[in-house]
């Protein structure tokens, strides 16, 4: 069986709302959970399950550039559901893992700054409606 084909965490494109802020990203987190719904039947003594709702939520942090702030906070101020994608590794590459694309509400924004580093972006959105997972060709 050959090695598997690790994929660096710096491989990839993160982009929300047509944005693709991967040159000034430095982490990124897609994340999906589910509740378990129990269900206690007579004369077992073990319970059954069965999965509940989903949700997801969707992240990114970096460095701020002076040209892409502004559409940061454009997503942010919007009401609306924004796009985003997360290709994990390099598309059509060797590294190529797929891609989640999805809408999302960007629920918070923080902007942070300090004396002896760069300014800093990090956004959390939670999801709406149903993520997608396109594996690699």
């Amino acid at each position: 069986m050959p090695d598997p084909t690790f994929v660096a965490g710096y491989l990839g494109v993160v982009s929300f709302d047509s944005n693709d802020v991967s040159a000034i990203a430095h982490v990124t987190k897609f994340g999906r959970s589910r509740g378990g719904l129990t269900k206690k039947t007579f004369g077992n003594r073990y319970q059954f399950a069965i999965g509940g709702q989903r949700e997801f939520t969707f992240s990114a942090s970096g460095s701020i550039s002076a040209e892409q702030i502004a559409a940061i906070d454009a997503s942010y101020e919007t009401d609306e559901p924004v796009a985003f994608s997360l290709q994990i590794g390099t598309a059509a590459g060797d590294t190529d893992a797929g891609v989640y694309t999805g809408n999302c509400v960007l629920t918070t924004l923080d902007i942070d700054g300090s004396a002896d580093g760069q300014w800093s972006f990090s956004v959390d959105a939670v999801g709406t409606g149903t993520p997608t997972y396109t594996a690699a060709v």
